[in-house]
């Protein structure tokens, strides 16, 4: 009477074992190696930036430079905290309509962009009394790239490719 009860229970437990060894078989046999590599030339690194604040004027001002690259363009925007407001201006720099503000000659090497004024506004009372807040500016650089009849052009999805 007992081996009847035992002999179920064995065979439920083969089913859930044979079951459970096809995908851990498929898991130690699915395996690929690879070898050698692709050098990667990167344009250089991020250009240096010169970022200033004016807390008389509540302004941040910044000022990127092409130190040795290609000729490159330049995007930059600042978040504020609610409520606060954002009023940019500089020479050569325009609204692009996507939150980001570009400077509108690429950049030559050993160049500067023209200063771009950030004012902040609409500061609540309590932050001119002592209260800490951040106003993060960013600028994104992106190299020229070339049309067919030579003229250069801004690509702000350009992705590095490897050649091989």
């Amino acid at each position: 009477m007992r081996s009847r009860k035992i002999i179920p229970v064995l065979l439920a437990l083969v089913l859930i074992a044979a079951a459970s060894i096809i995908p851990a078989m498929s898991y130690f046999t699915n395996y690929t190696s690879s070898s050698g590599s692709v050098p990667l030339s990167a344009a250089p690194n991020t250009p240096p930036s010169q970022e200033e604040f004016d807390d008389k004027a509540m302004e941040k001002l910044l000022t990127v430079k092409n130190d040795g690259g290609p000729p490159m363009y330049v995007r930059a925007r600042a978040y504020a905290p609610d409520g606060m407001t954002l009023t940019y201006s500089g020479d050569g720099w325009y609204d692009g309509g996507d939150g980001w503000y570009y400077y509108a000659p690429a950049v030559d090497t050993d160049e500067n962009t023209a200063v771009l004024r950030v004012k902040i506004g609409n500061i609540p009372a309590e932050a001119t009394e002592g209260e800490v807040f951040n106003v993060p500016l960013i600028y994104e650089t992106t190299p020229a790239q070339y049309a067919e009849d030579g003229t250069m052009y801004a690509d702000w999805g350009f992705l590095l490719e490897t050649g091989g």
